[in-house]
């Protein structure tokens, strides 16, 4: 079941999730079922789901909300990759700056104080508000998945 839209956009900062799948040699995988899933900004809250088919260029797009975070893990989204029958799981974060500048904000103040993303991530997004002097106008990340298939 395909899936753009994970969350309302008065869930929290809205944001725009680009993932560009790839091969081992950055050819652009078209076909493949990208899967996220990540958690919403109120810490009790349900986990926001979607799935997409990537475009000939290998590019799936998500609508939702710069996700939540606990005191275990830092905010993140985990992603599945479905191809030619195979799985692969990841998990993309987001910069301490930027996760620092969502933390100020209401919707996320019932959030324990957000831990900074692993020393050697496996995708660390490219994230920049789409106003630069209004971060609750939204948020758009980037981010290359790379897969050896």
């Amino acid at each position: 079941m395909e899936r753009r839209e994970l969350a309302p956009a008065d869930a929290g900062v809205p944001m725009m999730l680009r993932v560009r799948v790839l091969d081992a040699v950055d050819r652009p995988l078209p076909g493949a079922v990208l899967e996220i899933s990540h958690r919403l900004p109120k810490p009790s809250g349900p986990l926001a789901r979607g799935a997409q088919v990537t475009d000939p260029h290998g590019y799936a797009e998500f609508k939702t909300v710069f996700p939540g975070w606990d005191t275990n893990h830092p905010a993140g989204i985990d992603v599945m990759l479905h191809l030619a029958g195979s799985r692969e799981n990841g998990r993309l974060h987001f910069s301490a700056q930027v996760t620092e500048q969502v933390a100020a904000l209401a919707e996320y103040q019932d959030n324990p104080a957000p831990l900074p993303p692993p020393e050697e991530p496996a995708g660390i997004t490219h994230t920049v508000p789409r106003d630069r002097y209004d971060l609750t106008a939204g948020l758009l990340a980037t981010v290359n998945a790379l897969t050896d298939r």
